[in-house]
């Protein structure tokens, strides 16, 4: 990952979100940054950004299926074009979900585990009593497009408990930084923002999409100036691929393991 940038030189500085969903009675979906921390790698200058996502339903409710579409711009829109250098999950992670019916009783065990480049990625897994497993994922796209453009998709099984909140890793690169150890951009959750939920009603099941977009704008937009809470982004960089990585569905599950299973 290159050595890490003296952090005196690069400004600290909250990312700043615009545009706000409008109100839904069903529920809402949530993005945040959660850590910016720059770094160099061989020639160029790389920004690994943490996004939290969080998905709050309101009564019977649950996630049946989500598409959050990042699109990177530099500040300077007249400038080069930056590029997703990296992210993750960079492979598509699923969680075998179950509970004992009636009773706040979780399981988590080791799943299908996949080879990526030399290093073994895990999966978890939980077992219901009654056997009625469901599978809960989160993958990836990164699309090669003039603007830089990421999208994760969320799935989920019916009457499967999906995780609230889910952290992800994306890793923006400026590949002319001129000798600067940082570099401005700006990250869109575009208008292709979907959510899909399930209900116990058939035309809620069917397809209840409960997310809307700014009517005046066309997406959320974070305005990366400077670093911010660095050390959270740089222990994800050191641990993507390992098995107590603090990004990605494997992580959200233990989390929500934890939540579901208190001592």
């Amino acid at each position: 990952m290159g050595h890490q940038v003296s952090e005196t030189s690069i400004p600290d500085r909250n990312p700043r979100r615009q545009g706000e969903a409008p109100p839904s009675s069903k529920g809402r979906f949530e993005i945040e940054i959660l850590s910016v921390y720059y770094y160099p790698e061989r020639r160029n200058v790389r920004a690994a950004v943490v996004l939290k996502t969080s998905f709050i339903l309101h009564g019977d409710r649950k996630l049946k299926y989500a598409e959050c579409p990042i699109a990177v711009y530099p500040e300077d829109r007249n400038s080069e074009p930056l590029a997703i250098g990296d992210y993750h999950p960079i492979i598509d992670e699923h969680v075998q979900v179950d509970y004992r019916t009636g009773q706040k009783y979780w399981h988590l065990n080791p799943a299908v585990n996949v080879m990526e480049a030399g290093a073994q990625i895990g999966s978890v897994g939980a077992t219901r009593s009654d056997n009625k497993a469901s599978t809960i994922s989160l993958r990836a796209i990164n699309r090669q497009e003039t603007i830089p453009r990421i999208s994760w998709y969320y799935q989920a099984g019916k009457n499967t408990i999906y995780p609230g909140v889910v952290t992800v890793l994306l890793i923006i690169e400026n590949e002319n930084p001129k000798g600067a150890p940082w570099f401005e951009f700006d990250l869109k959750l575009t208008r292709d923002l979907k959510v899909d939920v399930h209900g116990k009603k058939l035309f809620t099941d069917f397809r209840d999409r409960w997310v809307g977009v700014p009517e005046d704008g066309d997406g959320w937009t974070f305005k990366i100036r400077g670093q911010f809470n660095p050390d959270y982004a740089m222990t994800s960089l050191s641990r993507p691929h390992t098995s107590d990585s603090n990004v990605g569905l494997k992580a959200a599950a233990r989390s929500m393991l934890d939540a579901l299973s208190p001592p």
